[in-house]
C-alpha cells in the first residue's frame, strides 16, 4: 500500500472473516478515535462478505462500540457454529443494520461504500456502490454475506437477481492496488492484520488469499466456523485496535501524518501468550504488515447502481 502525501486518493478494503469481524470492528474504532480523516478521505470503502458489515458502518460513521456489543450479546444467545446457526446469523446482521445505520445511510454511503457480491447465475464478481435507500444497503450486505448451505439453499435477491458471498468470486478480479489499505482478521499479506509471534511459519495461498500458517492463525481459521468466547472476542477487538494504531505509526514514520503529533502509545516488541486457546497480545504491541503491489488500480468510479467487475477494469 502506498499513499502519496500530496494526493491522498486511496481506498480501504475489509475482507470477509465470519465471526472474526469483531477484529475489523476494532480497526475501524481505532481509525474513528485517532484518525477520522483516514475514513472520511478514503475514496472507496470496499466490503466483502462479513467485511461488508464493518464497511457499511465505517462509511456511515456509526458507533462501532455499540455495534460490537450488540453482535456479541445477540451471538452468545444462539450462535455456536456457522453450520448450526443457519439463517439466525443473517437475521442478526439484518437487525443490527436496521438498528445502527442512520435513516440517510444511502446518502452517506453512495459512491463511497462498495459492496462486492458474487452473481449466482454466472459466478461473476459484481460491485454495488449506489444505493436508493437504507434497505438497499442492508439487502446488498445480506447478499454479500450469504454462504450457500450454511445459511440455506436459496440465496437472497438484490434488485431481482440472486447473489452469494462476495469472496467466492474475488479470484476473478483484483480490487487491490498500490493505494488500497487491506484489512483482515487473519494474519497474512495485508496492511492491517494480526502479527503473530516470530516463530517459523508457512505461507499458504488460497486463490487471492496469502495467509500465514501458524498456531495462532490456525486457531483464527477455526473461529471462522465457531463463534469464539466473550474473552476471545474482547481480545480480538483489542488486537484490531492495536494493529490499526501500529499501522498509523508506520505511516507517520514515512512522513504521512494521520496521528496527532502529541499522540503517544508505547509499542513493544511482539509478545504473545497463550490462553483460552487463542493468541493474546500485551497492550501496545504490533507492527503493521504492509502489502505492496505493482499492479495498477483497475477500479474506476462507476455511476451505475450495479457494475460487473469486468466493467470496472481499465
Amino acid at each position: 500500500m502506498k499513499i502519496k502525501e500530496d494526493k491522498r486518493s486511496f481506498s480501504l478494503m475489509f475482507r470477509g472473516c465470519s465471526f472474526l469481524e469483531v477484529y475489523e470492528a476494532g480497526v475501524v474504532k481505532a481509525l474513528q478515535d485517532l484518525s477520522p480523516e483516514i475514513l472520511k478521505s478514503a475514496s472507496k470503502i470496499y466490503g466483502i462478505s462479513s467485511g461488508s458489515i464493518v464497511a457499511a458502518f465505517a462509511a456511515c460513521e456509526c458507533d462501532i462500540d455499540e455495534m460490537q456489543q450488540y453482535f456479541y450479546n445477540t451471538g452468545k444467545l444462539f450462535f455456536s457454529t456457522l453450520l448450526t446457526a443457519r439463517g439466525k446469523v443473517l437475521l442478526a446482521v439484518k437487525d443490527a443494520l436496521n438498528k445502527f445505520l442512520p435513516a440517510n445511510a444511502h446518502q452517506l454511503a453512495s459512491g463511497k461504500l462498495h459492496i462486492i457480491l458474487t452473481r449466482l447465475r454466472d459466478w461473476n464478481c459484481v460491485t454495488v456502490s449506489e444505493f436508493a435507500s437504507k434497505e438497499d444497503i442492508i439487502q446488498a450486505v445480506l447478499c454479500s454475506c450469504f454462504i450457500p448451505l450454511c445459511f440455506g439453499f436459496i440465496p437472497p435477491l438484490y434488485h431481482g437477481v440472486r447473489y452469494i458471498d462476495g469472496e467466492f468470486s474475488m479470484w476473478k478480479t483484483n480490487f487491490v492496488s498500490q493505494t488500497t489499505i487491506t484489512v483482515s482478521a487473519l494474519a497474512g499479506e495485508f496492511d492491517i492484520c494480526p502479527r503473530d509471534c516470530p516463530v517459523p511459519f508457512f505461507i499458504f495461498q488460497i486463490v487471492d488469499w496469502i495467509l500465514r500458517i501458524s498456531e495462532q492463525n490456525l486457531y483464527r481459521i477455526q473461529c471462522l466456523f465457531r463463534c469464539p468466547s466473550a474473552k476471545v472476542c474482547e481480545q480480538l477487538y483489542h488486537d484490531g485496535y492495536q494493529d490499526a494504531v501500529s499501522f498509523l505509526h508506520r505511516l507517520n514514520a514515512f512522513g504521512i501524518k494521520y496521528l496527532p503529533e502529541d499522540f503517544t502509545l508505547s509499542l513493544h516488541k511482539e509478545s504473545c501468550q497463550k490462553g483460552e486457546g487463542t493468541p493474546h497480545r500485551k497492550p501496545g504491541t504490533g507492527v503493521p504488515c504492509s502489502r505492496a503491489t505493482d499492479s495498477q488500480d483497475i477500479a474506476k468510479e462507476n455511476t451505475a447502481s450495479i457494475c460487473s467487475a469486468d466493467e470496472l477494469e481499465e
